[in-house]
């Protein structure tokens, strides 16, 4: 569990998450990509306590997560301007780096997504990146049905928050903050994991009911992609 919390750009592993509102922008994206993530921020929202994220399409000075979903040709030119490890960033279809504060709060993410991905892929990737812009910055090698598995031989394709995505995100807002440490984790853990199952029917329930009703329509004035 720890292995997804930490973020080493300090001495030592702290944890990282927000304690401001963020704010996300979302560039090059389709209006299938805005309603996917509307939809998951709602589902973030239920989980982030008085952090709650919010989509800003017109102010773009007031955004501090930017998810730029570009040709995998622009990945090197977009770290590059953005001040990420081009090196890591152009290894996969999507990546996620995350500035912190001396606190360990975060201040600024930005996120890489390829354009040529396509259907429950390149929702796979999005919700995948937005999962790490949110603090947890590792992977799982033990839960193929959460968003942040990792191995070898493969990567998540799964588009929703499994139990264990929820619990691990409800642990982190509401019994961590920034700069813990591990002994805090597993103190956190110990005391309030079971108790986390109160946040998994609701969202799961939620998550039941969209892919029922089928993908949002977005509204015809959304307009085209920006860049």
């Amino acid at each position: 569990l720890f292995t997804a919390l930490p973020d080493s750009t300090y001495d030592g592993d702290r944890v990282t998450r927000w304690v401001d509102q963020p704010v996300v922008l979302l560039l090059g994206a389709t209006d299938d990509d805005r309603a996917f993530v509307a939809d998951m921020i709602n589902d973030f929202n239920r989980l982030l306590g008085p952090v709650a994220i919010r989509i800003e399409d017109d102010d773009k000075d007031a955004a501090n997560i930017g998810i730029l979903i570009a040709s995998s040709r622009m990945f090197p030119a977009l770290a590059n301007r953005h001040g990420m490890q081009a090196s890591i960033a152009t290894r996969g279809a999507g990546y996620t780096e995350i500035t912190i504060r001396p606190d360990h709060a975060a201040q600024v993410s930005v996120s890489l997504i390829m354009d040529e991905l396509k259907g429950g892929e390149r929702k796979a990737t999005l919700v995948h990146e937005l999962y790490h812009a949110m603090g947890p910055s590792g992977h799982s090698r033990l839960f193929p049905d959460s968003v942040i598995f990792q191995n070898r031989q493969a990567t998540s394709r799964v588009t929703q928050l499994a139990p264990i995505d929820i619990k691990l995100l409800a642990l982190l807002y509401y019994h961590l903050s920034p700069g813990d440490t591990e002994a805090d984790v597993r103190a956190a853990f110990d005391e309030h994991w079971r108790d986390l199952d109160e946040f998994v029917e609701p969202t799961v329930k939620c998550q039941c009911r969209r892919e029922r009703r089928g993908p949002l329509k977005a509204k015809p004035d959304e307009g085209a992609p920006e860049s």
